[in-house]
């Protein structure tokens, strides 16, 4: 079990979904509808919700109690254990013959029996599954723990808020946008206490939130691989040439997947 091994990796546990819309009105159903037992999927009224979060809470929700917070560089670093990166390096091109050859920027060749492309939005080594792949721009905003209120769990409403853990600074997106270009922009900031303000609607601890300005957030920005169903792709492009890509917004969860069924394939 990675997360026993690493338990620094989980920040905090549980994430209360807030209804969107009409959404309230199948929420107390939804656990039963979904086949999830109780240690999965809670609903709650907005009394209990107001409970659990330590603050008023004007609808009912649905809680995530195995859902979690986690930092994903140590996520990342756990998943690799002891794999060497050769973060110098770009392979600009792959050639098979008895083996595959990976020519890299400096010119060099680094002969494998297997090669696995995992690049996110830049796929070009292999052509076909890259003109599968839609970038899309994501910005988080990040805000000093003193701006909000902390509660226990992070919250839900199509946007996140992440709130502060020990002295970190709350977190609030991310925007979806349909370019490649990665920035950090006001406009993106700006999204995001949107989105924060919708929430205070039904959390009126987070009305302060009006307060906030783009000067009071500093950010993040990323591409996500995109395809378009929204499903992520991985296969195998030839003998010994496979990929994971399309992973969305969602590839720390699919990932190790993805990877443990390439392997097993491999094989």
């Amino acid at each position: 079990n990675i997360l026993a091994e690493y338990p620094d990796v989980v920040l905090q546990r549980g994430i209360l979904q807030l209804p969107k819309d009409d959404e309230a009105k199948r929420f107390a159903d939804a656990p039963a509808i979904a086949g999830f037992d109780k240690n999965e999927l809670q609903y709650l009224t907005a009394a209990q919700a107001s409970a659990l979060m330590q603050t008023e809470i004007l609808s009912d929700a649905l809680f995530w109690p195995r859902a979690a917070v986690i930092d994903p560089a140590l996520w990342v670093h756990a998943l690799r254990g002891n794999t060497p990166i050769l973060a110098t390096r770009k392979i600009t091109t792959v050639r098979r013959d008895k083996n595959f050859y990976c020519r890299t920027n400096n010119g060099e060749e680094i002969s494998a029996r297997a090669v696995y492309v995992a690049c996110g939005h830049a796929m070009d080594l292999i052509p076909e599954i890259h003109q599968q792949i839609r970038p899309r721009m994501g910005q988080i905003s990040m805000v000093a723990a003193n701006q909000l209120p902390s509660f226990p769990h992070a919250v839900s409403l199509g946007h996140y808020f992440i709130p502060s853990v020990g002295e970190k600074d709350h977190i609030l997106g991310a925007t979806y946008e349909h370019t490649d270009v990665v920035a950090v922009t006001d406009d993106g900031h700006q999204r995001n206490l949107a989105a924060l303000q919708e929430m205070a609607k039904l959390i009126p601890a987070l009305a302060t939130s009006q307060n906030l300005t783009a000067a009071d957030c500093t950010g993040r920005s990323a591409i996500r691989a995109t395809t378009l169903n929204h499903l992520p792709l991985w296969g195998r492009a030839d003998n010994g040439l496979f990929y994971v890509t399309g992973l969305g917004s969602r590839g720390l969860m699919s990932a190790p997947y993805a990877a443990q069924q390439l392997v097993i394939e491999a094989e």
